[in-house]
């Protein structure tokens, strides 16, 4: 602990270091302590400036080196999601679907694989797995597009070119 005084965002109001060996002497329990350095008397004039801070701590503090990875790894996976975007559509097509409901339903599947893979990298990295206010939005979200892709699958099956 330091002996100097804290100073806090104006400038002229300081409180004091606390004291070592402070002891109340015996009659004066009662009896207010005068101040030793009463506060200046501040303008009414002078505009007070405030600042508005939230401190919401949504997992853990993530480094950059952690942040890169991430970001590589899912760089990484997204060529292989590609491919497999690609087979999706050529096997519909294969099955004589058409080629339009066919590519929508490929890049339905591509939609789902990265969104998720990006949630879930993300939950790793920054530790949201206990924060409903993300987890919640999330899943649900990654819920509808695996829906979509399955309505849309469905349909190009349905369809003949």
């Amino acid at each position: 602990m330091t002996d100097a005084p804290l100073q806090l965002a104006q400038s002229d109001f300081k409180i004091p270091a606390p004291r070592q060996n402070q002891t109340a002497q015996p009659g004066s329990a009662g009896a207010p302590q005068p101040a030793q350095n009463p506060p200046p008397a501040v303008p009414l004039a002078k505009s007070q400036s405030s600042t508005l801070s939230f401190d919401v701590q949504l997992g853990k503090p993530v480094s950059t080196t952690e942040i890169t990875v991430g970001v590589l790894l899912f760089i990484v996976l997204l060529v292989p999601y590609f491919f497999a975007k690609m087979s999706m559509t050529r096997g519909l097509q294969s099955r004589y679907a058409a080629p339009g409901v066919a590519s929508e339903a490929g890049w339905l599947l591509f939609s789902w694989l990265a969104f998720t893979t990006l949630f879930l990298i993300a939950g790793f990295i920054a530790g949201l797995w206990t924060q409903l206010l993300l987890l919640v939005p999330a899943t649900l979200i990654s819920l509808v597009l695996l829906l979509l892709f399955v309505r849309k699958r469905s349909a190009a099956l349905n369809t003949r070119r």
